[in-house]
């Protein structure tokens, strides 16, 4: 298991989840008791200090839960709670892509969450989008690649493995997902 030393605790040692819980609770507590200064400090704009107090109480209860439960039910916990930071991070990119819609690094970072929670297709969506800002994204080429070869369309992620290549070919992962999908689709001497 990994172990992180705290400096709050000197040198003990402290155990990753524990950590994360107790950095959850410390959040919540803080969103609790002074939302408006939470609100500041994530850079929200309104008067939301109720939902900045939901959001601190989800969070005190997840991080609770967590430090209170052991085995599965933990490890349960801990994707409940990477699956919630992800809903928040995917409606803060589409908060952020609503204001300015032309950031590339924001549907590129969109996309990739996306993919990690499994909507491939809205995810090969902002990559399209982010190509469409900078015709030449290297990374935005490789990654439509990435969500289209999850969609099963081979075809369509080596052109765009092709197009990402020809902007850095030096790049050894956009080589790498190139001939992967090609042994996909049987062309295992095209991908040597």
């Amino acid at each position: 298991p990994v172990v992180v030393r705290s400096h709050a605790l000197g040198s003990a040692p402290v155990n990753p989840v524990t950590s994360l819980s107790l950095g959850r609770i410390v959040i919540g507590v803080a969103a609790v008791a002074k939302p408006e200064l939470v609100q500041q400090r994530l850079g929200a704009d309104g008067d939301r200090p109720l939902i900045t107090q939901w959001f601190g109480n989800r969070e005190i209860a997840l991080g609770l839960a967590t430090l209170t439960t052991r085995g599965r039910a933990r490890t349960t916990l801990v994707l409940l709670g990477m699956a919630v930071d992800a809903a928040d991070a995917a409606t803060a990119y589409r908060r952020s892509l609503d204001i300015d819609p032309n950031q590339d690094a924001a549907h590129i970072n969109l996309g990739n969450l996306l993919i990690k929670i499994g909507d491939v297709a809205t995810a090969a969506d902002s990559f399209r989008r982010a190509i469409e800002i900078i015709p030449d994204h290297a990374l935005a080429h490789s990654n439509l690649g990435n969500a289209l070869s999850g969609l099963g369309r081979e075809d369509e992620a080596v052109a765009n493995y092709h197009k990402a290549l020809a902007i850095m070919p030096d790049r050894a992962e956009f080589h790498s997902n190139l001939g992967n999908a090609l042994i996909k689709l049987g062309r295992a001497e095209d991908a040597v």
